[in-house]
């Protein structure tokens, strides 16, 4: 509806026929849903938006899982298969372990946070299975 002002209304009516006296009339009711209408719309761009939010977070924590313990573990095993090695060097040794140990800390500090941000995410499955990285790189 356009007012004599020029205003666009929206409106939800209501129609019901009555009988006045001898005569069947038309009673016509419209309830002004304008800022309902204004509501309904804001919450749907809202919802939108937060669709986009998680669904960037998600591709987020994906990629910061591949990104971050891919290196991480190349690392690891590097070092691990450079510790079997050099057994009999005490000055790269106690490097070696220090590397693991460090890289290890890391690991689980960086998993703990993935973990922590993928609550919110169900669309993404993480599952973390134990390996012998000797062989994987023989293979």
């Amino acid at each position: 509806i356009i007012t004599k002002k020029g205003k666009i209304l929206d409106g939800l009516f209501s129609v019901n026929q009555i009988n006045m006296g001898n005569q069947n009339c038309w009673l016509t009711v419209m309830t002004d849903v304008t800022e309902l209408v204004k509501l309904n719309n804001e919450q749907k761009k809202l919802l939108i938006k937060a669709e986009r939010s998680s669904k960037a977070k998600s591709m987020f924590v994906a990629n910061m899982s591949h990104e971050i313990r891919t290196p991480l573990n190349a690392i690891l095993g590097y070092a691990q298969i450079m510790e079997r090695k050099c057994e009999t060097c005490p000055h790269t040794d106690q490097g070696l372990t220090s590397i693991i140990k460090s890289g290890e800390h890391l690991l689980e500090l960086i998993n703990n946070i993935l973990e922590t941000i993928k609550s919110d995410v169900s669309e993404i499955k993480i599952n973390y299975t134990a390996f012998d990285i000797i062989k994987m790189i023989q293979e």
